[in-house]
């Protein structure tokens, strides 16, 4: 993994708010998939988190 930094405070607020919702709202689609939660939590191994 990159150690990439963004300062986010450069970042409009409704930028973040936007990318938040979109967030929020992709997670809750793969939840609602069959498997969802063990595609999330696969994917979290992955990544060491």
């Amino acid at each position: 993994m990159s150690n990439v930094k963004i300062d986010v405070s450069v970042i409009p607020d409704y930028v973040k708010e936007q990318l938040a919702a979109a967030t929020l709202d992709y997670i809750k689609r793969i939840f609602a998939q069959p498997n969802g939660r063990e595609m999330i939590e696969k994917k979290k191994s992955e990544l060491n988190l």
